[in-house]
């Protein structure tokens, strides 16, 4: 058990809580009543997302040319595509992986 709460304390202060618990018991499952840090998955989500969105911004203002909109576009309909596909076949990936957000 500690060592379980270890594991969630190191993830949660690397922004990894959500791949941690991906690869564990889903959300909503008996066994996540014992794990305190849960709640560190949305965590992990927002950060990944403030390191990696402002990168992919700039890669894509440098190397989209005047596309910007349409890039931003199309990154949005094939993460909610990505979405709907992953609730059918994946639920847990659905809920704690940023790509599907």
């Amino acid at each position: 058990m500690l060592i379980e709460l270890a594991e969630s304390a190191v993830a949660a202060a690397v922004f990894s809580s959500n791949v941690l618990f991906y690869f564990e018991d889903g959300y909503f499952a008996r066994a996540s009543e014992l794990k305190p840090l849960l709640h560190t998955w949305s965590l992990g989500v927002e950060e990944q997302f403030y390191i990696l969105f402002p990168g992919l911004m700039l890669v894509i203002s440098r190397y989209g040319g005047k596309n910007f909109t349409l890039w931003i576009t199309l990154l949005f309909l094939v993460s909610l595509g990505l979405s709907i596909y992953m609730v059918g076949t994946n639920e847990s990936g659905a809920f704690y992986l940023i790509f599907s957000r």
